[in-house]
């Protein structure tokens, strides 16, 4: 978990996290999960580049959903959806939405059902 701490990139430090967080889940530890989960996602809620915070909301919240959190993972993939909004670059912004929407459709569940629809409007 050091390691994960101390890489400098921002995006990349969220997803090292993101990832022993899942491992930790698989493996049981679910305290630890979401604790890596709560670092993961407070690195994310500090990236400037709005793609990459859209991309790594995304990638919690498939996480999240796969480790069974389907309301924490749905309030993620709403947050995912509105910072693509205001994604500037309409080839990222268009990147993101689908990349956003196709981890939706994959994983819908009852908490995301109403997510596809958003995805649309933004698009």
């Amino acid at each position: 978990m050091k390691v994960a701490t101390g890489i400098k990139a921002e995006y990349w430090r969220a997803m090292a996290l993101r990832n022993l967080a899942a491992i930790s889940a698989q493996s049981g530890n679910k305290e630890q999960a979401a604790a890596l989960l709560k670092q993961a996602l407070k690195v994310t809620d500090n990236l400037k580049d709005e793609y990459s915070k859209a991309i790594a909301l995304k990638d919690l919240a498939t996480t999240l959903s796969q480790s069974g959190d389907s309301k924490q993972a749905a309030d993620l993939f709403k947050q995912a959806l509105t910072v693509t909004d205001s994604i500037q670059d309409e080839s990222n912004k268009s990147a993101a939405v689908g990349a956003v929407a196709a981890s939706i459709a994959e994983l819908q569940n009852g908490e995301q059902a109403g997510l596809l629809e958003q995805a649309v409007k933004v698009a």
